[in-house]
């Protein structure tokens, strides 16, 4: 607790009054009436805005509504000003723990047409087409569509106006016709409308989660997950397109690449939470880590219509993803745990500003765990609202990179002629992760640890030739025949630990690591280093080079157990630590401050300036 001078008091608890230990799903503003926002609230069903997102208060109709019973409200959609359908059931808490799983539960979807004062039940209790083998189901009783939903979605052009829902065990169901209703029929007309299940093509079981249904550059897409506890359908787990002439759908799941370092056995895709597609037709998924997949999880990108996917980035439990123009927005967990507790694996409040191929987060929030999604405020595109599991809502400024005069790397990099081309400086956060992506499974890896043996009286930089000398990494260490080998690397002479120059790139030290001359010339890039603390006892260093730096072509050998009878082809070895199969272009490895922190961008279009020196 606080004093009334902002003092903390020890020993003193906080009781919560007001809405900031809710689950919010996630936030919709009303297209149609943009002051109105809905959030999707576990154990008090929805709260409201009328005021744009300043203020909020708990709805649900009134206690004789059946919308009023429900537990959990998990998503919204919009017909009109006040139109407004919403869907949920009597299970909270999806898709943590248990309440992943196949539910039947109690629920439905429901409308109501003066913004959430009240609210109906839209279409019959049974479908027209209901099936017995559906979970937990018996279709004489004509009660099938009382069942949980996690998703809605509206399309007032198709069908004389349909409605989408996705449910948590029989996948996905429509009810055509509400146009008509809305404009001139009663509540009981469309109470006597009936939902039909459009799953021909959505794999081939009957046990079918669809946590999102979404159109997306004019066509209908839904997602399909996991059939948790048993998942017994990996094959048919993904971005489903719907055909509206045949009433199918069809899987846009070529390829999935398997991650490196990810264990061949471990699954991929195990459960899905979310997905999008950029204006520009890039389709992104995002799965979390469950069924034992091992740090399998994380952000998928496909950039040919779902022929191909790569992972992105390693999240352990990502919930939700998101196009907002060319920014990317993940969100989830920060740890392995749902309560915030540190772990393996990444994650948090990510974005991204080049399509996912580089990904930052957002450490400015004053809640840092369970991130359940974002949402851009429609009035000030510059202001983001963000929801969590446990923990309410927070509205602020859109995270944006940031940036740094770059005379602090070298005053060339501030020549007028190339500094626009230059990219922005990188945060220190995830720097492993940067460099290597799915390779670094730990802080070290694929990193080797040099040991320093030798300091010099007063601590410096090897490199006092001056701003524009070829730049040297220190520390200067006198070479033992322990820790030096190569050149004039010999015992007793004084060398820096690395050298970069226009020459070649080499590390001095017996793990067989030696760049040759380079085709490129790196004469302008600098590395300034600081010196190595008194006392330290060991640093990192390691980068990623341009596909034109192939030291096996000059007689060198990438491995790290190479010797005179043992030759390995790293360079060509797709997803390994040394891997060269990048495009060409220009990589730029940054550092400051941290010995142990590095970040790599690139490629960048600079090729015939950068060989032209």
């Amino acid at each position: 607790g606080c004093n009334t001078n902002g003092e903390r008091i020890r020993g003193r608890r906080w009781r919560s009054t007001g809405l900031e230990m809710t689950s919010v799903r996630w936030l919709k503003f009303n297209p149609f009436q943009p002051n109105y926002a809905f959030g999707a609230v576990s154990d008090i069903r929805m709260l409201r805005s009328d005021d744009g997102g300043s203020t909020f208060e708990i709805t649900g109709g009134s206690n004789t509504d059946p919308l009023f019973a429900l537990n959990t409200v998990y998503d919204y959609d919009f017909a009109g000003a006040h139109t407004v359908f919403a869907v949920g059931g009597n299970f909270h808490d999806w898709p943590h723990e248990w309440y992943k799983n196949l539910r039947r539960g109690a629920g439905g979807a429901f409308v109501s047409f003066n913004s959430g004062d009240n609210w109906y039940r839209v279409g019959s209790t049974a479908s027209s087409n209901c099936d017995d083998n559906f979970f937990n189901v018996d279709c004489s009783l004509g009660d099938d569509m009382v069942r949980q939903i996690l998703s809605v979605h509206w399309d007032g052009t198709v069908g004389g106006g349909t409605l989408y829902v996705g449910t948590q065990s029989a996948g996905v169901a429509r009810i055509v016709g509400l146009n008509q209703i809305f404009a001139s029929g009663t509540i009981e007309q469309m109470q006597e409308l009936q939902f039909e299940y459009i799953n021909t093509g959505l794999g081939t079981m009957h046990d079918r989660i669809v946590p999102e249904i979404k159109t997306r550059n004019g066509k209908l897409y839904c997602l399909l997950t996991g059939n948790a506890p048993s998942f017994t359908n990996s094959d048919y787990v993904g971005i489903y397109l719907f055909d509206h002439t045949s009433s199918s759908w069809s899987l846009k799941r070529g390829a999935v690449n398997h991650p490196p370092n990810v264990g061949p056995n471990e699954e991929l895709w195990a459960y899905p939470t979310s997905f999008d597609i950029s204006q520009t037709g890039m389709l992104f998924l995002v799965d979390i880590e469950t069924n034992g997949n091992y740090l399998a999880s994380g952000i998928w990108k496909s950039a040919d219509d779902g022929e191909t996917w790569t992972r992105v980035k390693q999240f352990t439990f990502p919930y939700h993803i998101t196009c907002v123009g060319s920014r990317i927005y993940a969100s989830g967990a920060r740890s392995i745990s749902h309560i915030g507790n540190a772990g393996w694996g990444d994650g948090g409040a990510l974005y991204s500003d080049d399509w996912g191929d580089s990904w930052q987060k957002n450490e400015e929030l004053p809640l840092l765990s369970n991130l359940n999604s974002v949402v851009v405020d429609p009035a000030d595109d510059t202001k983001v609202f963000y929801t969590f599991f446990g923990g309410g809502m927070l509205y602020g400024p859109r995270p944006e990179l940031p940036t740094t005069d770059f005379s602090i790397i070298s005053t060339i990099l501030n020549d007028d002629a190339l500094s626009p081309f230059l990219p922005t400086i990188p945060s220190h956060g995830d720097v492993s992760d940067q460099l290597y992506g799915e390779s670094s499974l730990n802080s070290n890896y694929p990193f080797q640890v040099h040991k320093i043996t030798n300091f010099p009286e007063e601590a410096g930089l090897c490199n006092v030739e001056g701003d524009m000398a070829a730049a040297l990494a220190g520390p200067m260490e006198v070479c033992t025949s322990d820790n030096c080998s190569g050149g004039t690397a010999t015992v007793g002479s004084e060398q820096c630990r690395a050298v970069i120059n226009s020459q070649s790139i080499q590390l001095r030290s017996k793990f067989g690591t030696y760049w040759a001359k380079a085709i490129s010339n790196p004469a302008w890039m600098q590395f300034i280093f600081p010196a190595v603390p008194q006392g330290s006892t060991e640093f990192h260093f390691s980068f990623k080079l341009d596909e034109r730096y192939r030291p096996e072509l000059y007689g060198g050998n990438p491995c790290l157990a190479a010797s005179a009878t043992y030759q390995c082809k790293l360079c060509t070895v797709e997803g390994q630590p040394w891997d060269h199969t990048m495009g060409p272009g220009v990589h730029v490895l940054w550092t400051a401050a941290g010995r142990n922190e590095f970040a790599i961008t690139g490629p960048h279009e600079l090729g015939s300036e950068y060989d032209l020196g």
